[in-house]
């Protein structure tokens, strides 16, 4: 990785939630702390530390990396002389770069516990630090679709760290219940973006059919029902907790159009977004809300 890391753009971190740095632990010895809403890897190519894991500690030798996801973060503190580098993910960008497909439910278990995976292979170590390259440039210039060039390399890390941390002959299988889990989840990241139930069921590699039938079984409902209710749930506690207008509730979840969210509203409650307002005005809570978009600075 090139020197260039630590003079990253920036709006560059807020933009794409990942932010690379070199380690360069050069006459003393040096400490990374959690953050605890962005998951973090750390790859280290030379030298030596320790993670620290409840009372105890880990001892670390290069070359190894150690993965903690988001929430699960511990300190780690890096001899003097240590060279590698740490890739730090928003919470929300890992979950979006979770790929599809088969393995999808294999990757998001692997990462969702911290990891530490000593006396990397030489081939692991030059993809990882490949693709913190090319990160770390995206980064750097952030030329047009370096977002998405950004994303596709975390999604592309993730599966290193899975292959690097999973048992050899890993049954692929999904199960019914790995797969409710994975569209639960996917459901929560994608929840504005109004995927159709086709597209959860292709990007977690099963076929409509299947996602039904898992989803029925874990939950008692269908994923369409599901996907409606989890809308209706948002729309009502913007309703009753923020001051946005209606209007601007409906773009905040994803509708193009006013009038089609006030349609879905009214086939679900039965009345219009405005009335639900007025009725339960005396419920709707004190304190800091949701500012109106019309009173940003």
């Amino acid at each position: 990785m090139t020197d260039r890391a630590r003079s990253l753009l920036p709006a560059a971190p807020r933009q794409t939630g990942v932010q690379t740095e070199r380690i360069r632990s050069a006459l003393t010895a040096t400490e990374f702390t959690a953050l605890d809403q962005r998951a973090a890897l750390f790859v280290i190519t030379a030298g030596s530390g320790r993670l620290a894991s409840g009372a105890s500690t880990v001892p670390l030798a290069a070359p190894c990396l150690v993965w903690s996801p988001p929430q699960k973060g511990a300190p780690i503190r890096l001899d003097a002389g240590t060279r590698g580098f740490v890739l730090r993910v928003s919470d929300t960008v890992v979950g979006q770069s979770i790929p599809g497909g088969t393995i999808s439910a294999h990757v998001r278990k692997a990462v969702s516990g911290r990891i530490h995976l000593p006396a990397l292979n030489a081939a692991t170590l030059a993809k990882l630090e490949n693709l913190a390259e090319q990160i770390d440039g995206e980064l750097f210039s952030m030329a047009p679709g370096a977002r998405a060039v950004v994303h596709h390399c975390v999604s592309l890390l993730l599966i290193e760290v899975w292959r690097a941390s999973s048992p050899t002959g890993l049954e692929l299988d999904t199960l019914p219940q790995q797969i409710a889990d994975e569209f639960l989840h996917l459901a929560e990241v994608y929840l504005q973006s109004h995927w159709s139930v086709s597209r959860y069921a292709e990007r977690i590699g099963v076929s409509r059919d299947r996602l039904n039938s898992a989803v029925r079984r874990a939950i008692g409902t269908t994923p369409h029902s599901h996907l409606q209710a989890r809308l209706m749930e948002e729309a009502k506690s913007l309703l009753l907790r923020s001051n946005l207008h209606v209007a601007e509730i409906a773009f905040k979840l994803g509708f193009t159009d006013a009038a089609y969210f006030n349609r879905f509203f009214q086939r679900h409650a039965e009345m219009a977004p405005g009335k639900f307002r007025q009725l339960n005005s005396s419920i709707r809570r004190r304190g800091p809300r949701e500012t109106a978009f019309h009173a940003w600075p």
